[in-house]
């Protein structure tokens, strides 16, 4: 758990870095929710959340970044909170204007789980998307699967304020 905090430090520090040196890339500061499904839905509520992201235009109507947050998801029948730490690197493709309107989008990476009263682990994650970015604000919503010895997959929902411009 320490690792993937000091992880997310990290990634804060290179995405402010960047985004005060990089005027063509732009931050986002985001709200989560996020919808259990399969197994997963059996033993944890509805999570919510927060979430950083970097992203950097790359040929017009392709994106690239980095996404880090934290969402806490309750547990049913009283059953223990679940803690997810995503950290993972983004691709986009805009459908319509360069850098705005809909996109979708492929997410690869980590996630950080730690369940009360057990140890953590980390496992690799990947995700597929779909969203719609407007001047200060981007709406998204994800299919996401957290591989492991019991694979966790969950729908996001993602509402964003974005910093910095197209």
């Amino acid at each position: 758990m320490k690792t993937a905090k000091l992880l997310i430090v990290c990634l804060v520090a290179a995405c402010a870095s960047q985004f005060t040196y990089a005027q063509s890339g732009r931050l986002s500061l985001g709200v989560e929710v996020a919808q259990p499904t399969g197994d997963f839905g059996d033993f944890v509520g509805t999570g919510i959340g927060g979430s950083l992201r970097y992203e950097m235009p790359l040929l017009g109507k392709l994106g690239i970044g980095l996404t880090a947050g934290y969402i806490a998801f309750g547990g049913d029948n009283d059953g223990p909170t679940w803690n997810l730490i995503p950290i993972q690197a983004f691709g986009k493709f805009y459908l319509g204007e360069n850098q705005g309107g809909l996109y979708g989008q492929v997410d690869l990476g980590v996630h950080s789980t730690s369940v009360e009263d057990a140890d953590g682990e980390t496992n690799a994650s990947w995700a597929l998307g779909l969203g719609y970015h407007m001047s200060k604000l981007d709406l998204g919503v994800r299919w996401q699967s957290v591989e492991g010895d019991k694979t966790l997959s969950y729908v996001g929902l993602r509402a964003a304020y974005v910093f910095g411009s197209r």
